[in-house]
């Protein structure tokens, strides 16, 4: 399962592989990076996006990589 963690809102967000159809990925210049998940949860919005710094940004793609998720 994959779980992502909103620091700002201080929220929790699990997704079976099952549930996930899809990662988007926007990158802003000089700022950083975002990752929009495609999901079928319908306890969690439509629209979930998360952001960070392009060198974490890095690393969170390479760990999804990792552990089997298609990004």
């Amino acid at each position: 399962s994959l779980i992502l963690r909103d620091e700002l809102i201080k929220k929790e967000y699990k997704f079976s592989k099952d549930e996930v159809t899809r990662f988007e990925i926007h990158r802003i210049p000089l700022i950083g990076s975002t990752l929009r998940i495609h999901h079928t949860n319908k306890n969690y919005t439509r629209r979930l996006v998360f952001g960070c710094r392009n060198s974490r940004f890095k690393e969170l793609i390479n760990t999804l990589k990792e552990f089997g998720w298609m990004v």
